[in-house]
């Protein structure tokens, strides 16, 4: 049997699972790319948002507490 092998960290993630793992609504990343406030590209259907785009997006439009 073949072992099958994943990225330790991934790269890019779905806006509902970089709302998951924030634990925010959908509707607030959904809202930030549609704003054009946080990128996110398209390869065919599916929407990918890259973490390095996330940690940016945190890092300046959250506030620090």
């Amino acid at each position: 049997m073949r072992e099958r092998r994943t990225a330790l960290f991934p790269v890019a993630v779905s806006p509902a699972k970089l709302a998951e793992c924030l634990g925010i609504k959908r509707a607030t990343v959904t809202d930030a790319i549609k704003n054009d406030i946080l990128p996110c590209y398209r390869k065919g259907l599916k929407r990918r948002v890259l973490i390095q785009d996330a940690v940016a997006w945190i890092k300046n439009t959250w506030e620090r507490v």
